[in-house]
This record gives structure tokens, sequence and C-alpha cells, in this order.
């Protein structure tokens, strides 16, 4: 099984795929971090430089951006949409998480600054467990779209492409 990701410029996103992150990138944004239902974040603005949005849309069309209230539970924004939308798990067909990276000193190794940087927004690993269990029990392939606002690059793909041997048991509902 391999990784099936691809690292593409954000403008050759489909229209759906750069609504989706659109609407990533608000839940993130400085306006509406920590306003709640507005945005699902990442858990660690104390002793993090990251903050992350997340955004699903469904077979229909709808968007939705979670709310993270369990700020003190350490929730990603990944899993704080996915337990927002927990009744319509098996409508989503993709989700987008957009990262605010703040003074990462970063150090670059060869020439793929792009992708280093665009590493810092993929998901924990717990994350991607829960991706891909979310899958499983939808029944459907998830398109899944991470970026950073550092670059114009993002990484896409499926949620199945995003852990390599999750563990899955037989079913999962």
């Amino acid at each position: 099984m391999g990784i099936l990701m691809i690292i593409i410029h954000e403008n050759a996103l489909s229209v759906k795929q750069q609504e989706l992150l659109t609407a990533a990138r608000r839940a993130a944004s400085e306006e509406t971090y920590n306003c709640y239902p507005e945005s699902s974040i990442c858990p660690y603005p104390s002793h993090s430089v990251l903050k992350a949005g997340a955004a699903v849309r469904f077979a229909d069309g709808a968007i939705m951006r979670g709310e993270n209230p369990s700020m003190p539970n350490h929730m990603c924004a990944e899993r704080a949409v996915i337990a927002e939308v927990r009744d319509k798990r098996e409508k989503i067909e993709s989700i987008a998480v957009y990262t605010l990276v703040g003074d990462i000193p970063f150090k670059f190794i060869g020439n793929d600054r792009d992708e280093q940087i665009l590493s810092y927004g993929m998901p924990c690993g717990t994350c991607r467990q829960a991706l891909v269990e979310l899958a499983q029990a939808s029944g459907r392939k998830i398109d899944y779209v991470c970026a950073v606002n550092t670059t114009p690059f993002v990484v896409s793909g499926s949620v199945s492409d995003l852990l390599q041997m999750p563990y899955l048991p037989p079913k999962l509902k």
C-alpha cells in the first residue's frame, strides 16, 4: 500500500476544494480563532505557534466548520470537526485543514522548502487514525486537502492515504 498524497499549487484545486479550503482558512483565521461555533482550532495556543482550522463538505454541498469546546482535552481541529458532524459522517465527501504557521524557526534541508513547511500542517497520528476510521465507517472515499499559510502549495489526496497501515476492525460503526 503506497501513499498517494500529492503536492500541488492551490490554484490547481477544483472549485469545490477551494471553497472547502477557504472555510477551513476562515476557521483558522485570526478573526474567528476561539469564536464558537465558527472555528475548530489547534488546542495548543499557549505552547504552539500553530493555529489550525478544519471544515467538511457533505454530499449535498453543505460545508460545516467544527467547534472545539474541549480545549483542555487537547482535541485537534480535525477531530473537533469530526465530533461536530458525527451523526452525518456517512454523508461527508471531503475535509480540508488549514494551518496558520507562526514564528517557527524553519531549518530547511535541501530544496524541498514547501514540502517541509506543509509537513507542519499535516494531521497528527491520532487525527490520521480518526479520519481513516471515519472513511471506513462512512463507506465513502473522503477527499483531503491540507494547506499552510506560508506556501501556495497544498497536499491533496484521500483520507485513506493519510495512514499507511491503520488499525481497522472488520466493521466500524
